[in-house]
């Protein structure tokens, strides 16, 4: 069996951090969203690009936080194409767009 299986499975990976206790899958992930928190005031609307498993919610708080992704989830607010996203100039305070911008077919338009 190889070293990783399930790779891409973003509901897998959301079941299984619900289910299992592990540290340092906890560890890991905190590390890659609390240095966000000091840019997330409580009155800040934050919208997650490509949030895949949509661990953002769970180690960040904000005002509001907008999950989207390219595919619908049951975590995932709206569904948007990251290249034209739905928002209005200066409606959003925060883009987070944590380990995605490689996954676009045109990053320069993002």
């Amino acid at each position: 069996m190889p070293l990783v299986s399930h790779t891409g499975d973003v509901a897998l990976a959301r079941a299984e951090f619900d289910r299992r206790p592990g540290a340092n899958l906890r560890y890991c992930l905190r590390k890659r969203f609390v240095w966000m928190q000091r840019y997330l005031g409580p009155e800040s609307f934050a919208v997650e690009v490509g949030c895949g498993a949509g661990f953002s919610e769970k180690f960040t708080r904000a005002g509001r936080l907008e999950l989207t992704d390219a595919e619908p989830r049951p975590w995932v607010a709206r569904v948007v194409d990251a290249h034209e996203l739905p928002y209005a100039d200066a409606s959003v305070d925060v883009l987070i767009a944590n380990n995605v911008i490689h996954h676009l077919a045109y990053p320069d338009r993002f």
